[in-house]
């Protein structure tokens, strides 16, 4: 459990909201793993990435979208789901009232957008990395969102001798 805590461990978006999504229970006084939202935050988060990934490079790989510009757009999708899901699970659990008493006070609405946000850039992170790494298989999108410095390197010597 501790791995999936590790991508969230910053804590930008407070600190008795990580220990509320790691699983801080006041009747056992002390973390439960059956309250863990990490796993499933982080699982549903990277398989978004997954598929927006597989989608852009592979199913739909076609030599119009070798844009940067339509790379944005599952960009955007990984960032919005992101941000979604992890400000949904944090303001259900405001609402429902699931939140341990000692954190409860401390987390507001504030906190569930900073987590949100911190959530959405971590999908943005994986998915640039993804793209940065697994591309090349692609057959017409392996250049989006830019091009290769070996493809760079070789246009420019090809302009310059022609």
């Amino acid at each position: 459990m501790e791995f999936f805590a590790f991508f969230y461990r910053l804590a930008f978006y407070g600190e008795q909201l990580f220990h509320h999504l790691h699983g801080w229970s006041d009747e056992a006084n002390g973390y439960v793993a059956q309250s863990d939202r990490f796993p499933l935050i982080f699982s549903v988060t990277l398989g978004v990435c997954f598929l927006a990934f597989i989608l852009y490079y592979f199913i739909i790989d076609h030599p119009r979208a070798n844009r940067w510009y339509f790379w944005l757009i599952p960009l955007g999708v990984v960032l919005f789901t992101g941000f979604g899901l992890a400000f949904g699970i944090v303001r259900t659990d405001m609402d429902s009232g699931v939140i341990a008493e000692s954190l409860s006070n401390d987390i507001g609405m504030g906190n569930a957008i900073l987590f949100g946000v911190y959530n959405g850039l971590l999908g943005g992170i994986f998915f640039l990395l993804l793209s940065a790494l697994f591309r090349f298989p692609s057959r017409n999108s392996k250049h989006s969102p830019w091009p290769l410095l070996v493809t760079k390197l070789n246009n420019k010597g090809i302009k310059n001798y022609e």
